[in-house]
């Protein structure tokens, strides 16, 4: 009891102080992002005049297999299904990593993820960011007068500490709060957990909140071009859609919101996961239709190249696994993609062709006819609907995507896991999926005949005479970039001996 009553002695004195810092902390913030953002804007050239804007949508942890709009059997998406009429729509658009820092990486340099980071790096750390030594879309756009403004709700990747924040004059991560300013120190941090919740979900960005953010900011640009990166949350775990999205599908909520990297998962279980994580989906595609409408309002969308995806999926049970980060599985690595833009872009289109996000900025860079430097590897994606010969003469391209575990395998990874063996490369193309494990190990699917990937053809006749053209399309590609650091070594290995293996 006499420690109760200390504690509440301590906590009663050390409130106002807690407060105090506060009010400096939104001080700070204040000169450490809007001073400067001020500098920079001051300092921009002028964009040409009737600059197109671009607004960049990412769902995260939002897989294309549960959208009704790819063909999922609950409506999940109405808004993004009536979208797709206005523009293009991918079917087989691929992230180039399972995981949210070098998938958003990848969107904004074009560089494949054993690009954005050291030899001495250990990616899967949250705590460490990605390269600096390439050009981002928003950089790049800064330098042609856009102004560019960034707003996200994932806190744990997409931070000014992650380094995806660059070229972004306008930057919107950590609110400044008394919750988390409690959260931040040991000291209070289970006081806030009693006060405030997990801060999971007491304290989680929701899509309203980052679509309001982006839209007073719009309000302050009188109309010059923009640039404008919106990273939304409210489907990845914990999976608590808000009411009425609670109930859309599934009576049961889950007893317990978080996926559990250890636990072993049962049928109803997953699926209970499986029915929120599906509400999610829908109150994130209401919440999107809200801001397209207001932006149609505006008159804004009549110049703005809009697209939407998403940076990695999610697995519900598919070979043995849950959640994101673990494997290089069609869940993780199928995710949405479109993209609408009326004065450029042909409407109601649907793309067959399998592309990859790493393509973005280029494909950003072609629609504003922004000529000259190659700023960004990849192609556009224009050359989809730009060539009306396109299907007939066009050689479909293997995509590329990969996990890089660096020099330490985190804890917290399962040895369950696929990643936990090393690091990880697929290929996706010609209708096949190929994946080459950290020990060598291969696995190739038809994903035209086997979507699910349930039958790995590694092993068998037909299967085995199609690995030398995928091993050495990979081998290719991560020769490309003879400075780093990140080849492969078992790579070699596969190549020449790895029937031995199979």
């Amino acid at each position: 009891v006499n420690r109760y009553a200390g504690f509440k002695l301590m906590v009663r004195r050390t409130t106002p102080l807690v407060v105090i810092l506060t009010v400096s902390l939104g001080l700070g913030v204040y000169l450490w992002k809007v001073l400067p953002e001020h500098r920079i804007i001051s300092e921009l050239p002028p964009a040409k005049p009737d600059a197109p804007n671009v607004l960049l949508l990412v769902l995260d942890t939002v897989r294309a297999q549960s959208l009704s709009v790819y063909g999922y059997n609950r409506s999940t998406t109405p808004v993004l299904e009536q979208f797709s009429k206005e523009g293009i729509c991918f079917e087989q658009a691929f992230s180039t990593s399972p995981w949210t820092l070098p998938s958003h990486g990848t969107m904004f340099t074009g560089r494949f993820p054993h690009e954005l980071f050291t030899a001495s790096d250990t990616p899967l750390n949250p705590r460490t960011p990605i390269r600096v030594s390439y050009p981002t879309l928003a950089e790049v756009l800064s330098e042609h007068g856009y102004l560019t403004a960034g707003f996200v709700a994932n806190l744990s990747y997409c931070t000014y500490a992650h380094g995806l924040h660059r070229g972004f004059a306008h930057y919107e991560d950590y609110r400044v709060s008394v919750p988390e300013l409690f959260r931040s120190s040991r000291l209070t941090f289970w006081l806030a957990i009693k006060i405030w919740g997990n801060p999971e979900v007491a304290d989680r960005k929701k899509a309203a909140e980052v679509n309001r953010a982006f839209l007073n900011w719009l309000d302050r640009q009188n109309g010059r071009s923009f640039f404008a990166f919106l990273n939304y949350f409210d489907a990845h775990d914990p999976y608590i859609p808000p009411k009425p999205f609670d109930r859309e599908f599934g009576v049961d909520k889950p007893k317990d919101p978080f996926v559990r990297f250890t636990h072993k998962y049962k049928a109803h279980e997953i699926q209970a996961l499986q029915d929120a994580y599906d509400g999610c989906i829908a109150s994130l595609d209401h919440e999107i239709g809200l801001l397209l409408d207001d932006l149609r309002e505006r008159g804004v969308l009549e110049n703005t190249l809009v697209i939407i995806t998403s940076d990695h999926g999610e697995q519900f049970g598919e070979h043995g696994l849950m959640y994101h980060v673990n494997s290089l599985y069609r869940p993780l690595l199928h995710v949405p993609l479109f993209i609408s833009f009326p004065k450029r872009v042909p409407a109601g289109k649907r793309v067959k062709e399998t592309v990859s996000l790493r393509d973005l900025p280029a494909t950003v860079m072609d629609l504003l006819e922004l000529k000259g430097e190659d700023w960004f590897p990849g192609n556009s994606l224009a050359r989809c609907w730009k060539d009306v010969d396109h299907d007939l003469k066009h050689k479909e391209e293997m995509q590329f995507a990969e996990i890089v575990v660096g020099q330490k395998k985190p804890e917290w990874c399962p040895e369950s896991w696929p990643v936990s063996r090393g690091r990880m490369t697929a290929l996706l193309g010609l209708g096949y999926h190929y994946i080459q494990n950290g020990d060598g190990s291969e696995e190739l699917y038809d994903i035209d005949e086997d979507p699910k990937e349930e039958r790995n053809l590694a092993n068998s006749e037909d299967g085995y005479a199609l690995l030398p053209t995928f091993r050495s399309t990979l081998k290719s590609i991560l020769a490309i970039d003879q400075s780093s650091s990140w080849q492969h070594a078992p790579q070699d290995t596969v190549a020449s001996g790895g029937a031995a293996q199979l």
